[in-house]
């Protein structure tokens, strides 16, 4: 199972869940994976935070970073060492937002495009290629990310794309899930129970191991 995250720039944190193969089936019912020893939870984005931070640099595929609050992130994630972003979009849009928010893109790879639909597939290839191991979302429209990944789904049979949304609530000691808005209209028995059990699935991949 691949759990793939992309960020977009109004904070929310989604993760684009691909649903196992038969080979690797989600059990037929939401019961927690059993992990050996003790298991810290992850209740907030401070906790990611805080592990990004303990973990290292990923390496992010930025798609269409063309609006001054998202450059800004992406410059703060990198100064930060969580990411070692790839920029990929229209370059005068690019090079005037980055010298706006007093970013020095010059040592980052840059990919050159314009065309919405393209800057979407190249960069969700490389995520889903292995190239890169987050995708963030900038100024482009969901729906070119969406189909993207659908594109690359079909590649292979018996697979339900499943994207689940967290949500950091403040008065809440925990993450909210919430599960395929507007993605699967109109699933059939099968996919839907499916699409109930990943967030279950997922949850228990975002616990970590403390020793």
């Amino acid at each position: 199972m691949t759990i793939d995250s992309i960020v977009d720039s109004w904070g929310r944190r989604d993760a684009v869940t691909s649903i196992p193969e038969p080979r690797d089936p989600i059990p037929e019912t939401l019961d927690p994976i059993p992990f050996a020893g003790e298991v810290e939870m992850i209740r907030s984005f401070a906790d990611m935070d805080r592990m990004a931070s303990e973990k290292g640099p990923k390496r992010l595929v930025v798609l269409a970073p063309e609006d001054e609050e998202f450059m800004m992130a992406v410059r703060k994630s990198a100064e930060a060492g969580y990411t070692r972003p790839i920029l990929i979009g229209d370059r005068e849009k690019m090079e005037r937002l980055a010298d706006q928010v007093h970013y020095d893109i010059s040592g980052a790879e840059k990919i050159y495009e314009k065309n919405r639909q393209a800057i979407a597939d190249l960069g969700i290839n490389m995520l889903f290629s292995g190239e890169v191991d987050i995708a963030g979302k900038g100024q482009i429209p969901t729906a070119y990310i969406y189909r993207a990944i659908i594109r690359e789904e079909s590649k292979v049979a018996g697979k339900v794309v499943s994207v689940v949304s967290l949500w950091d609530i403040e008065g809440l000691e925990h993450l909210t899930c919430f599960t395929d808005t507007g993605v699967n209209i109109t699933p059939t028995t099968g996919p839907k129970r499916r699409l109930c059990a990943t967030p279950s699935f997922s949850f228990t991949c975002w616990a970590t191991r403390s020793r």
